[in-house]
């Protein structure tokens, strides 16, 4: 017992005026000093070991270990006017927390009432090297070097593609911005591919350009002056005004070029690769109004054997037939008409009503008044045709120039009856008298 006694006295040294303690050495220079070894604390599970380093004005750190046999977390915490903070925790794994207990990541920081949780700033100034802010990088095909989020708490995240490595991945919430980029002079984003593409953007809505300037393209060789136009393979080429191709190749029946407005879908103009005819669609009525095919223009119709066809009533401004080139300088062989009232009295006009169910032409209803195209090609053969579905048609205006030929042949017959009429009244007279 006096042998334990005397080894403790000599490692404990009592300086009188400083009292300072010393274990391991006798001329202890701190209130406390430790020379060749250490300070263990120890408590049970589940209770708090403690060291405060607190000044005479109540401020200071606390260092401060807890375990509970599942987690073990060391923090360092502030301590000022007896109100203690979050402070710096580290757990068995060695992540590192800053403002928060128990870290989930190597490193984390957090903080609800700073405008910044982390500044890095690098003040080296060196012309001919390169002086980064931060440095990250990660090896996995896979991730990003670093994720930035911006949250929105009222709604949920965007779903990230996981195809791919990233340097940076932004993501944001609703009316939250993925990356804001800001310059005085220079531009506000650089990049380059030396390989790849240097920017793709990937959106259901497209790319949107909002300035509130012009919008300018530079170093772009023959680009200049000209429009970028790309294929259906994705690949563009600098195309000359007014020249704009629009390549979709193997795409049936959609419109190449969209008008909306205000985001709304109006109409579209496009090529029909199946039917092999342009078509302009109204998206007010959600009809084809009008088609281009092979060289025919067709009014709420494909049209297929006229150059100009129409699914049903056509008006102009005033009154009267449609004008028409009738120059005799444009016109040979030009003969009189003869035996028109004969060829009349031939045809047979007709009361009727439209039953077309196999054209798919807008008939008008009601009782109609005409003729019908197989009476025509009996008495003028020349005047019906076959349209491609396989139905006579004819054109009733042709035959104006035949109704006054017969009403000129009537005419005639008339002067030559009161002629008679005139001869007989006068042979009566001389009879009677």
């Amino acid at each position: 017992m006096k042998k334990i006694c005397s080894i403790i006295a000599g490692l404990i040294a009592l300086q009188a005026g400083a009292q300072n303690v010393g274990i391991g050495t006798n001329t202890p220079t701190e209130l406390l000093h430790i020379k060749n070894g250490s300070l263990l604390i120890e408590k049970p599970l589940n209770a708090l070991a403690e060291i405060k380093l607190i000044s005479g004005a109540g401020n200071g750190f606390i260092i401060q270990n807890t375990s509970n046999g599942g987690s073990n977390i060391t923090r360092l915490i502030p301590f000022t006017g007896g109100v203690s903070g979050q402070g710096i925790s580290i757990n068995r794994k060695g992540y590192m927390a800053i403002g928060s207990f128990n870290p989930s990541f190597p490193l984390e920081i957090e903080t609800s009432t700073e405008d910044v949780a982390l500044q890095v700033i690098n003040d080296k100034i060196d012309a001919n090297n390169r002086v980064n802010g931060i440095n990250a990088g990660q090896s996995n095909e896979k991730g990003a070097a670093i994720v930035a989020i911006a949250f929105n708490p009222e709604t949920a995240m965007p779903t990230s593609r996981s195809d791919g490595a990233y340097g940076v991945l932004a993501l944001a919430g609703l009316n939250r911005y993925g990356v804001g980029a800001f310059s005085l002079d220079k531009p506000a984003v650089l990049a380059v591919s030396t390989q790849g593409t240097a920017v793709e953007a990937e959106s259901p809505n497209g790319l949107a350009l909002s300035t509130k300037g012009d919008v300018r393209l530079t170093q772009i060789g023959e680009g200049i002056g000209k429009i970028l136009v790309s294929n259906a393979t994705g690949n563009a080429t600098w195309q000359n005004p007014p020249k704009i191709t629009v390549d979709q190749a193997g795409i049936a029946g959609l419109p190449s070029l969209e008008f909306r407005n205000g985001g709304a879908y109006r109409g579209g103009f496009g090529w029909d690769q199946s039917t092999g005819r342009f078509f302009f669609f109204d998206g007010e009525s959600g009809t084809n109004t009008f088609f281009i095919n092979n060289g025919r223009m067709g009014i709420q119709r494909n049209p297929t054997t006229n150059d100009f066809e129409v699914n049903g009533n056509a008006s102009k401004a005033s009154a009267g037939s449609w004008l028409g080139n009738s120059d005799a300088r444009l016109k040979k062989d030009m003969q009189p008409l003869t035996g028109a009232l004969d060829k009349l009295k031939q045809l047979e006009g007709i009361t009727f009503q439209w039953a077309d169910t196999k054209t798919g032409m807008k008939r008008p209803e009601g009782a109609q008044m005409g003729f019908t195209a197989q009476n025509i090609q009996q008495v003028f053969p020349n005047q019906v045709s076959t349209d491609a579905q396989g139905y006579l048609q004819t054109a009733y205006g042709t035959y104006d120039a035949l109704l006054v030929e017969a009403m000129k042949e009537l005419n005639t017959a008339n002067i030559e009856l009161r002629k008679e009429i005139e001869n007989l009244k006068s042979l009566i007279k001389e009879i009677m008298k």
